[in-house]
């Protein structure tokens, strides 16, 4: 649910700013849920999930545990926006914003990890589902500079809410 009101916020204010989005890309692009899961989520949450943020919330609270997992799955993506063929480099997204999204997404995937016993296939699934998403939209959007910065704005939002409603700031037992 949180991936789909995140990329139909994204989709919204690409409409908000005068565009068209093909919906039928979410069918055309299935075939690669697989290639995502396995060089993508599959891959990576072993370490900012499974590893990376238990050994955070043990010295932080999950707020900024989720704020530094964050950082540095961003920082991780980095080169990709350099090497031409990644979807970062082809589709032209900016490593700002991108920054900023997985950091705010990190919020609400703290909030799922800590809420299901630090499920690593929790994790992974809903990676999974964020990098398609994230995909979709940004291979049927047209980029501007307005949207650029405001396709942020829906995962913002959602952690925000994350934050407000289930208050995931304190810090874990032991």
């Amino acid at each position: 649910m949180i991936v789909l009101c995140g990329a139909a916020g994204q989709i919204l204010i690409n409409a908000v700013l005068g565009n068209q989005f093909n919906w039928s890309l979410f069918v055309t692009q299935l075939p690669s849920l697989l290639l995502l899961l396995i060089l993508g989520s599959l891959s990576e949450e072993y370490g900012w999930r499974g590893y990376l943020l238990v050994k955070l919330q043990q010295l932080w609270n999950p707020l900024a545990s989720s704020m530094a997992v964050g950082l540095v799955w961003g920082m991780w993506h980095l080169p990709l926006f350099f090497l031409v063929g990644t979807s970062q480099h082809e589709l032209n997204i900016p490593f700002l914003p991108f920054l900023v999204g997985t950091v705010a997404i990190s919020i609400p995937m703290t909030w799922v990890n800590n809420n299901t016993k630090s499920s690593i296939w929790a994790a992974i699934f809903f990676h999974w589902l964020y990098t398609y998403a994230a995909q979709v939209t940004s291979s049927g959007i047209e980029r501007s500079l307005a949207y650029d910065w405001l396709q942020v704005l829906p995962y913002v939002v959602i952690a925000i809410v994350v934050l407000l409603v289930w208050r995931p700031m304190r810090r874990l037992p032991a």
